[in-house]
């Protein structure tokens, strides 16, 4: 089973080349990139660590993103990295685990490892095996050229997508990777929560907003974030990815870079909110 690069020539490049270009752009970008380009890691990751990034087209966040990216190569290569994100298209299931096969890019292929995502269907019958939330979803696909930038193509994937976004639902997903994490002692994740933040407002409404959400995930208590979307009409379409992570309890949440739309575009009547957290 094949999942084909559905969003690649709209979120990233299509040509091989030109999305390798593009990668360097994001990393060296410095602006609101970081401005420098990674190294490939040479050992292997030593714990359980999670980041949280954005998921726009990369002319508008993928400098962001690069943050995150440039941290986890320093840290190490993963045996296996566990992908969620939001499920924008309403298809699906409400947590879909694509069941196996590869997932492709322009920079090539990456497994999808099956005996975790068999333990975790075995461990909650809300999460299911599924396709369909995955087809034409964007929030875990355009994540997949940074990893493959700084790790290659020889580590496995688990893309998860989220429809419901409860703290339910948060706590049954990050109960069932505690118990992969259990059964698969010898294996080192990367755990990737994706969101935006706030969507489509002034700059100065999204930075307010955004701040408060930053504020939420910085204190590691899900409650928390998912109160300040709610309290503050914070449109981050992934909060419960981000709720997922921090309750997985991988470390204390690191803010890397906050910027918007607008400061790469110029825009800013209507900008979306994103940023960058290492957690480990």
């Amino acid at each position: 089973m094949k999942s084909p690069p559905f969003v690649a020539g709209a979120f990233y490049d299509l040509n091989k080349d030109d999305l390798l270009k593009r990668l360097e752009w994001c990393f060296s970008d410095n602006r609101i990139g970081p401005g420098v380009l990674p190294e490939k890691p040479t050992n292997k990751l030593e714990k359980n660590v999670g980041a949280i990034v954005p998921h726009a087209g990369y002319i508008y966040s993928g400098p962001v993103a690069a943050w995150a990216y440039l941290e986890l190569s320093k840290l190490g290569k993963p045996d296996t990295v566990i992908l969620i994100g939001p499920n924008h298209t309403g298809a699906g299931a409400e947590i879909g685990v694509w069941p196996e096969g590869v997932w492709q890019t322009p920079l090539g292929e990456l497994k999808v490892a099956k005996d975790v995502v068999e333990t975790l269907l075995g461990s909650s019958v809300n999460l299911m095996p599924d396709t369909a939330s995955h087809i034409g979803e964007h929030s875990l696909e355009v994540q997949l050229p940074f990893l493959q930038y700084i790790y290659g193509n020889d580590f496995e994937i688990v893309p998860i997508t989220m429809m419901i976004q409860s703290l339910e639902f948060s706590e049954v997903l990050s109960e069932s990777i505690k118990k992969v994490f259990e059964r698969f002692p010898e294996r080192k994740f990367v755990i990737i929560a994706s969101t935006d933040l706030n969507h489509y407002e002034s700059q100065e409404i999204t930075v307010k907003k955004d701040e408060k959400f930053i504020k939420a995930v910085i204190s590691e208590d899900p409650k928390k974030v998912v109160k300040a979307v709610k309290e503050n009409d914070i449109t981050a379409c992934g909060f419960g990815p981000v709720s997922v992570v921090l309750k997985l309890k991988l470390g204390k949440p690191k803010l890397l870079k906050h910027a918007t739309s607008g400061d790469t575009s110029g825009d800013l009547t209507h900008v979306v909110g994103y940023a960058s957290f290492i957690v480990s």
